[in-house]
């Protein structure tokens, strides 16, 4: 299941409000300290802290909610996915071990001494074209999620994301999300980056017009590692979370 841009945002807020509350706790505190030492000068060391408490916080919520508002209205307006650390500078191991597998980075932003590279042996496979998972049943519908193989055309690598119906009574139409990943290693370790993604609301079967793609140009053409997933909602029932991912492959092309 997705994260709407719009759920986010109404998370924000809460998260804001949470903030908010805060500061009037603080500032209880201040009136409590000033009733009570009028007259002592450590009232005012009080007061001082506490005050810039509550400015760093009432700042500190602004700013996550003013970035939030922005990806948020970006994503309902079917506009580009936020990017990880799109706002500052080079990323740090923290934020690539906290990343979702859902949020693009810029290939720009990795730290300087890692590079785009080919996938291990262990992580490839030998498969058909499409990765399909094992039926899912939600309410009376039972259905697949089917993610290509990445692959590489005229420069670019891109990858196709698609649902099937296979029983029971299905919606007409899903929300596919699809994602490509290239496979990076620096000094921080090595990690599948999320460089690119598309969703849309397409009917079961797959095949052109009925799938959502994903594409990144190339950078290089050093021989560097992909793989894609898969994220379908069903419109208008309740269906579990879950990815489904294709098998990794090498082939000529680093993420631009």
């Amino acid at each position: 299941m997705k994260t709407q841009g719009s759920k986010q945002l109404a998370d924000d807020r809460q998260l804001f409000k949470s903030h908010w509350q805060q500061g009037q706790m603080i500032r209880r505190l201040i009136g409590e300290i000033m009733y009570r030492f009028p007259r002592v000068v450590p009232s005012i060391v009080g007061v001082a802290i506490a005050f810039t408490l509550l400015l760093s916080t009432t700042a500190a919520a602004k700013a996550q909610v003013g970035e939030r508002d922005l990806v948020a209205s970006e994503q309902d307006a079917g506009l580009a996915p936020p990017r990880l650390g799109a706002n500052r500078g080079e990323l740090t191991r923290e934020d690539l071990l906290s990343s979702d597998p859902l949020d693009v980075i810029d290939p720009n932003l990795l730290p300087k001494d890692g590079a785009f590279v080919p996938a291990p042996r262990e992580e490839l496979a030998e498969a058909s074209a499409r990765a399909n998972s094992s039926t899912i049943w939600a309410g009376d519908c039972g259905y697949q999620q089917a993610i290509d193989n990445a692959h590489l055309s005229g420069g670019v690598a891109s990858t196709h994301g698609s649902w099937l119906s296979v029983g029971g009574t299905c919606p007409s139409k899903a929300n596919v999300d699809t994602y490509l990943q290239g496979y990076w290693c620096g000094g921080y370790g090595c990690y599948w980056i999320t460089v690119a993604s598309n969703s849309g609301d397409v009917s079961a079967g797959g095949g052109r017009g009925n799938r959502v793609t994903a594409r990144r140009t190339c950078g290089t053409t050093n021989s560097s590692g992909w793989r894609s997933f898969v994220d379908v909602d069903l419109i208008g029932v309740s269906d579990p979370s879950g990815y489904t991912y294709s098998p990794a492959r090498n082939f000529n092309c680093t993420p631009s």
